[in-house]
C-alpha cells in the first residue's frame, strides 16, 4: 500500500473543509513556514491547527499557500 501527496491550496481550502477536518497535514504559508499536525476546524477566515506538542494555532486563511495531505493507494 502506497501513500501519495494531495496539494489543497488556499482557495480550494473552504470547499475541501469536511474532507480535512481531523485530518493529519502539513500547512504551508506564504512566508514558508510549515506547520505539522492536525485540523482541527476550518472556517472561512481561519484554520484552527494543533501540532504534535499539542500546542493550539489560529492561521488566516489568507496566510496559507497549501495544505499538505497524506492519501494512502492500493499500489
Amino acid at each position: 500500500m502506497g501513500k501519495r501527496q494531495k496539494r489543497i491550496f488556499q482557495q480550494d481550502l473552504i470547499h475541501q473543509s469536511a474532507l480535512l477536518t481531523g485530518k493529519e497535514a502539513n500547512v504551508t504559508l506564504h512566508n514558508q513556514s510549515t506547520f505539522h499536525g492536525h485540523i482541527l476546524e476550518i472556517t472561512p477566515e481561519n484554520l484552527k491547527f494543533q501540532d504534535m506538542r499539542l500546542k493550539k494555532h489560529l492561521l488566516y486563511i489568507k496566510d496559507i499557500a497549501e495544505v499538505i495531505v497524506d492519501a494512502t493507494t492500493q499500489w
